[in-house]
């Protein structure tokens, strides 16, 4: 038997193929706060006790995200480079507007902590975050009671130690309390700061959520389950990870990476992708050449003009 589900916001769909080739289709209400009671309850009524492989596809993280539902989350970076998730880039809505309306930041500033460490771009530890600092961090976290921990130091692509070093700390110190913790060499080890920082920062932002889905759904037995890459096994935590969230737990050690070593040709080609989905980006109009029809005052010109050209070749 095969079963397939798809837990949107409003239904959960299953499609049931039996052993015998009979295909069944049903819907059950979708519960945003407990979702995997859902898909569990819409797998004992497909399979009952029978053993059943399962294809699973969710939105639990993406609509957390849309709807601004995720943890309270604190971001944690090199000294300095507290407002780098608020600054972000250059790019603007309003490119000649002088006071654009301030953007409403998924990270609350108030909850960005500076650590003092240095990594250069050669991966060279110039210095090293103390034993007091990690300490005061961790204190500071507790006190403002966040649920996620992001850690993004500059440069921890090339060497990830000082980034290790306060996440040990940081588990040793919140882990009681049940404090999601993620880095960015672990989740996105890649070049360019703000990129790297703020889907170090999503993925802390969904990351209780997500913890608590899958811990539910481990629960589950005698389902082997081929999420949205393919990658088939027991349902438990360690194994079914979101693909589409960029979703990443402690115990899973999954990387999910993409290559910033592209042709010019693909990213001409990326290029004209966003334009044909993205039509309403702004873009310079066709130029049309017109041949004029003369007027009399072009008429009187020319014949002025040729007359003069007449009088000189005389």
């Amino acid at each position: 038997m095969r079963i397939g589900v798809d837990a949107g916001g409003t239904f959960t769909d299953f499609v049931v193929l039996h052993d015998d080739g009979r295909m069944e289709t049903f819907k059950i209400r979708s519960n945003p706060a407990n979702p995997a009671q859902v898909i569990l309850e819409g797998l004992e009524r497909a399979a009952g006790r029978q053993r059943a492989e399962v294809v699973h596809g969710s939105k639990v993280a993406t609509n957390a995200l849309l709807e601004r539902k995720g943890a309270r989350a604190a971001f944690v970076t090199t000294a300095g480079f507290e407002d780098l998730l608020e600054i972000g880039r250059q790019n603007r809505a309003e490119l000649y507007n002088l006071t654009p309306a301030p953007r409403r930041l998924l990270a609350d500033p108030r909850l960005c902590f500076g650590v003092r460490e240095r990594a250069y771009h050669d991966g060279t530890i110039a210095e090293r975050p103390s034993a007091a600092e990690m300490a005061k961090l961790a204190a500071r976290l507790r006190r403002a009671r966040v649920r996620a921990v992001a850690v993004c130091f500059l440069h921890s692509y090339r060497n990830a130690a000082n980034e290790r070093a306060v996440e040990k700390a940081l588990r040793a110190a919140l882990g009681a309390d049940g404090v999601y913790i993620c880095s960015s060499h672990e989740i996105s080890p890649e070049f360019r700061e703000y990129e790297r920082s703020s889907t170090t920062f999503v993925n802390a932002y969904v990351g209780p959520l997500m913890e608590g889905y899958l811990e539910q759904l481990s629960r589950a037995r005698g389902y082997r389950i081929a999420k949205q890459n393919g990658i088939e096994g027991e349902i438990n935590p360690r194994r079914m990870v979101p693909s589409l969230d960029r979703f990443h737990t402690p115990r899973l050690r999954r990387r999910t990476r993409t290559s910033s070593r592209r042709s010019r040709g693909a990213q001409a080609r990326s290029r004209q992708t966003c334009r044909r989905r993205l039509p309403w980006l702004p873009r310079a109009p066709p130029v049309r050449w017109v041949a004029a029809k003369p007027t009399r005052a072009t008429r009187s010109h020319a014949s002025v003009s040729s007359r003069s050209s007449a009088r000189l070749a005389d």
